[in-house]
């Protein structure tokens, strides 16, 4: 289902009011080309992070067509007529596909949703750094690094990037998720939504405005974060906090005056780590709902948004981007969270097929950096094939991935490293591609 699914969303490109949408200019790709629009999307989802030039010979090689090839220059100057938001739109008819089968992982209902930001690095271009911004560094730094901020909704049991977007370097992680909880809600078409925050997000508005969307969370925070935090007697119990006009004076979207001298009702549940440090949780959810024993392993679901991250970061290279204009970044940047998400969908898939082996004497799973290197080499076969070679294209996939399955061991806790690094090529990071 997953390949036919990732066919599905691809087979947008053909429909004429879809490429309207997404051309910013009316007459681009009217003429016959050697590379057509289709194509150019699908080359850029495919990206194997090596020069424009070489990139180019391989794909035209795969398409068997190596004798039309194009150079970088006309590549690089038609991708500027496909705005980025070709990938988003692409990924939005992913996610409403795959949200329509049952057998989607839920939490006593809720699809549990992550959100984080991480930096990204991108071309140290005067335009970029204008745009995106540049590194803090010391003062000693004449020239600093261009860098973004990235931020994304994350269904942490179902492993799919529901929404991303990269902005300007070090703007508050909270925008991103004020402007785009009424996109999320849409996008999911009023499922039940349990939202879960590491520390550094929770705030008087945000406990507003989630309630008055009727989405859950949970948020962790400082025992500190609140004054009425300090009258807890119990590890599970319901406090109000007081919204008084110093904490309405940093709203940004509710109305100031409506909200000022009432209070707001939360649940506060402390748990202590084996660490024996004790994290505070507030939620709204209700204990028939969620019962105190759960909240632990509840909110340690969100730690598969980091784990996204790494993937997006070491395996698909996100930050390797070769653009130098803004609406190349982010063609770059969604594209690759598209790949992502092809990519967990036919993980997912694959790793219900082997747990449901019964001939299998260990437990296996389904070794991402062979498949992130096995995909994105046979991409370009399999979305061009017609849907009766289809399945045996997926066969072939499937069989080589499945000779170097992982061994799953249960209940293994490595110390986290904190340690930074400064190695330019990590021997447990090398590319899959």
């Amino acid at each position: 289902m997953y390949h036919r699914r990732m066919k599905k969303v691809l087979e947008k490109l053909k429909n004429e009011e879809f490429k309207k949408k997404v051309l910013l200019k009316e007459s681009a790709f009217s003429r016959k080309q050697n590379m057509p629009f289709e194509d150019m999307v699908k080359f850029m989802i495919r990206d194997n992070k090596k020069s424009t030039s070489n990139e180019l010979i391989d794909y035209f090689k795969l398409t068997n067509n190596i004798e039309n090839t194009i150079t970088k220059q006309a590549f690089s100057f038609q991708r500027q007529n496909i705005s980025y938001e070709v990938f988003n739109l692409l990924n939005e008819e992913f996610i409403k596909d795959f949200y329509t089968e049952e057998n989607y992982k839920t939490y006593h209902g809720y699809v549990v949703i992550g959100t984080d930001g991480t930096n990204i690095e991108i071309p140290n271009n005067p335009k970029l750094k204008e745009i995106f911004g540049t590194a803090k560094g010391n003062k000693l730094m004449k020239n600093p690094p261009a860098k973004a901020s990235a931020s994304g909704f994350y269904d942490c049991l179902n492993n799919i990037m529901l929404l991303s977007e990269i902005y300007k370097y070090n703007q508050d992680e909270k925008y991103f998720l004020i402007n785009q909880i009424d996109k999320l809600i849409d996008l999911m078409d009023n499922k039940k939504l349990l939202l879960v925050f590491d520390r550094g997000y929770v705030c008087t508005e945000l406990l507003i405005l989630l309630s008055l969307k009727g989405v859950k969370y949970v948020f962790r925070c400082p025992n500190n974060t609140f004054n009425e935090m300090k009258t807890v007697k119990t590890k599970d119990e319901i406090i109000e906090i007081a919204v008084t006009k110093s904490k309405t004076s940093k709203f940004k979207t509710l109305n100031k005056k409506e909200y000022i001298d009432t209070k707001i009702r939360t649940r506060l549940v402390s748990i202590e780590l084996e660490t024996e440090e004790i994290e505070y949780l507030m939620t709204n959810l209700d204990v028939e709902e969620i019962q105190y024993s759960e909240m632990k392993d509840l909110y340690f679901k969100r730690w598969n948004i980091e784990k996204s991250f790494e993937i997006l970061k070491n395996k698909l290279q996100i930050e390797n981007i070769g653009a130098r204009t803004e609406n190349g970044v982010k063609q770059e940047f969604y594209a690759c969270i598209l790949l992502y998400n092809f990519l967990e969908d036919i993980k997912n898939q694959m790793n219900n097929d082997i747990s449901n082996n019964k001939n299998n004497k260990y437990q296996y799973k389904i070794n991402m950096n062979i498949l992130v290197g096995t995909l994105k080499k046979n991409l370009i076969e399999i979305i061009n094939s017609d849907l009766e070679n289809l399945d045996d294209e997926i066969e072939k996939l499937y069989n080589q991935i499945k000779r170097n399955l992982i061994v799953v061991k249960p209940n293994r806790k490595n110390p986290r490293n904190k340690t930074r690094t400064a190695n330019k090529h990590r021997i447990n990071h090398r590319s899959s591609f």
